[in-house]
């Protein structure tokens, strides 16, 4: 099936100084030196937003978010938990969201809802979920079907009480990738 990598981000709850953590600070630690580097147009509440063509950083006082489709989220994050290691982080997720315009890929996860018991009503929009549980990691499968095509998003989920459990699941987020894409072979039937 043909599904795209629209978004991959990691997501530390935590307390963060978003005075410190800025692309001049970044490069100065040599965690990520960003090209051509712009900053988001309006004001964040308790934050900053930047970015460069390849990565977005948003950091508030209550988070990080890494966002990028081409670096390794988990370990920038990673390197600035290293940097910062008294910082309190609560939970860690990784989101990967794909889209698919496929006609074929629409029939194959949402045909039976649409022929069964959904036959005659014309949904908007579709969605159907799952959750289930890995060791100590909560992930989340939704799956949406609109006019745009199918949309899956997958999130997986630790608690981390210390900073080096956040470290380790900010580390997870490559292979989180992996898993992510194992899961879109199942709609395949692989």
């Amino acid at each position: 099936m043909e599904f795209q990598l629209m978004s991959a981000q990691l997501a530390l709850d935590g307390n963060f100084n978003p005075y410190l953590i800025s692309p001049e600070w970044l490069k100065e630690q040599e965690i990520w030196s960003g090209e051509n580097v712009r900053l988001a147009l309006g004001a964040i509440k308790d934050g900053v937003q930047f970015q460069d063509e390849f990565t977005e950083w948003s950091v508030a006082s209550d988070h990080l978010v890494i966002t990028s489709t081409e670096n390794d989220c988990g370990k920038l994050a990673d390197h600035v938990l290293v940097r910062l290691p008294h910082t309190p982080i609560r939970s860690v997720r990784a989101d990967f969201v794909f889209h698919s315009n496929s006609n074929e890929v629409s029939q194959t996860i949402f045909g039976s809802m649409e022929n069964g018991p959904l036959r005659g009503l014309e949904p908007d929009l579709l969605t159907a979920g799952a959750i289930y549980h890995r060791e100590s990691v909560r992930n989340e499968v939704r799956l949406v079907k609109g006019d745009e095509g199918v949309t899956i998003s997958i999130h997986s989920f630790r608690q981390t009480p210390t900073v080096d459990l956040a470290k380790e699941a900010a580390l997870a987020f490559e292979n989180d990738k992996t898993e992510s894409n194992a899961i879109l072979k199942l709609f395949n039937g692989d």
